[in-house]
């Protein structure tokens, strides 16, 4: 087809608006097949094969038609890969403003005009080179019978010539004249649309460049707001998880210092107030069992002559308030000991257990753990 070829001529050149409307086309491709390139890789092969060579030779007849230099041409190929590439393997939507620069290179190089070169081309659709994108149109043959007539002999030669002459005339100006009208009616009828717009676009290129590019700005805009709605339908998709804060219940204050406390799961807290933690936030985690995060002196709570209880985490707030939380297993083992041992050792700090087992008889929640 003229217009395949034309698509791929080396030698041709393209006006502004016809090298717009490749560009176009391409970018459109990219972006409505950008959420898929990523999952299939021969859809980026294919895309890729097909896009750059086409707009590869749409830049070269461009500058050719421009009077510029041809290694000009690899301009608007180098912006469309650095789109191309960037669409497919960058995950992050700062990577549609790139579309911007792709806008501004095919405005720009739409814009080119030089009158010495264009004003020795004839175009048809913005295209101007060895391909004839319009056919020349045949001159229709209209055959009529020319019915025999029967004349006396004197008449024959005289007046057949006459009427053969005047026959023949008045139909080869009839046939002309009807060749002439059907020929115009359809030329009209078939170029009518086509003239028009050319005419408009002639008349109006600096508002079609500009109707270009504000196409291709709407087309990244609403990309990019399709792009966080489905960001915002994959967050509310996701299950937050629920915080539960966590209760201090009967607060103990022991002898040495320390105090007592469990949470609304049954689960002991000791507590007590150590050194100033300087250049932390308050409410940081000094140690966690889950992570192997921080000081390990805090991975145990060690009676002498007794057990040693693995901490879940230990945080400290207010800058010196140290709180070391246990599993709800381990509650009856730590009041008992709490209330039966000498001292016991946690993340550095040492406590005496000395009138602990009076405080927490007292206590109907801790007398429980103690009754034989």
């Amino acid at each position: 087809m003229p217009l395949i070829q034309s698509l791929v001529c080396l030698k041709g050149h393209d006006s502004g608006r016809r090298f717009a409307v490749i560009s176009l086309v391409c970018y459109v491709l990219l972006i409505v097949l950008a959420p898929f390139l990523s999952k299939l890789a021969i859809l980026v092969i294919l895309l890729f094969a097909v896009t750059t060579p086409l707009l590869a030779l749409a830049a070269m007849r461009r500058i050719h038609d421009a009077g510029f230099a041809t290694p000009l041409a690899g301009i608007p190929i180098v912006v469309y890969w650095l789109i191309f590439f960037s669409l497919v393997f960058i995950d992050a939507n700062s990577k549609w403003t790139l579309l911007i620069l792709g806008a501004l290179v095919t405005v720009a190089f739409s814009a080119l005009k030089n009158s010495k070169v264009r004003r020795n081309h004839h175009y048809d659709y913005g295209y101007s080179g060895p391909v004839a994108l319009k056919q020349k149109q045949q001159p229709n043959i209209v055959n009529e019978r020319i019915e025999p007539t029967i004349a006396a002999p004197g008449q024959y030669s005289q007046g057949t010539s006459e009427q053969l002459a005047n026959g023949s005339t008045e139909q080869s100006h009839r046939t002309s004249a009807d060749q002439f009208e059907s020929s115009q009616q359809s030329s009209a009828e078939a170029q009518n649309w086509q003239v028009q717009f050319s005419d408009w676009i002639t008349n109006n290129q600096t508002m079609a460049i500009a109707v270009t590019a504000l196409i291709t700005v709407l087309i990244f805009i609403s990309v990019m707001m399709s792009g966080e709605a489905e960001e915002e339908k994959e967050i509310a998709k996701k299950v937050e998880p629920i915080i539960v804060e966590t209760q201090r219940l009967n607060k103990l204050e022991m002898p040495d210092q320390f105090w007592v406390m469990h949470d609304q799961n049954d689960a002991i807290t000791i507590g007590w107030e150590g050194s100033l933690v300087s250049g932390e936030p308050s409410g940081f985690e000094y140690w966690s069992a889950a992570t192997a995060i921080g000081d390990r002196d805090c991975i145990s709570l060690s009676f002498t002559l007794g057990e040693n209880i693995r901490t879940l985490d230990v945080t400290v707030k207010n800058r010196g308030d140290y709180y070391a939380r246990f599993s709800p297993v381990d509650s009856e083992v730590i009041i008992k000991s709490i209330a039966n041992k000498d001292r016991f050792k946690l993340c550095g700090y040492e406590f005496k257990l000395n009138g602990t087992r009076a405080i927490l008889t007292r206590n109907s929640k801790y007398s429980g753990y103690l009754k034989p």
